[in-house]
């Protein structure tokens, strides 16, 4: 038995979506239970750099190494946030923050 904690956001950038399941079995046999699911909102500040970034916004490398140590410490703050109350957990995965979203275009379709 596994717990873990999986970590996200998303483009809308209105907070990072937590889940903390326990994970047994193995192949066709694999059970997951959630524990605790929450969205823990950004800090306001963040938020707006955040979305600055993904509308085109311009950052030094600097500036970009400033706000991915933000982004990471919310994340990290998600984290121990969400197995309050619980064992820890055995792993974490993390999906990020999306900042700027496209998705393949279709030539068939025009798209």
């Amino acid at each position: 038995m596994q717990r873990v904690i999986g970590l996200m956001s998303g483009t809308s950038v209105d907070g990072i979506d937590a889940a903390l399941v326990e994970i047994s079995g193995m192949g066709f046999d694999l059970q997951v239970q959630l524990l605790a699911g929450n969205t823990y909102p950004y800090a306001p500040d963040l938020r707006e750099q955040i979305l600055a970034v993904g509308a085109g916004s311009a950052l030094t490398m600097a500036e970009l190494a400033v706000l991915d140590d933000a982004i990471a410490l919310a994340f990290a703050e998600a984290a121990c946030q969400i197995q309050q109350g619980h064992p820890a957990a055995d792993l974490i995965g993390s999906h990020g923050q999306t900042v700027y979203h496209r998705p393949p275009r279709l030539p068939l379709l025009g798209l």
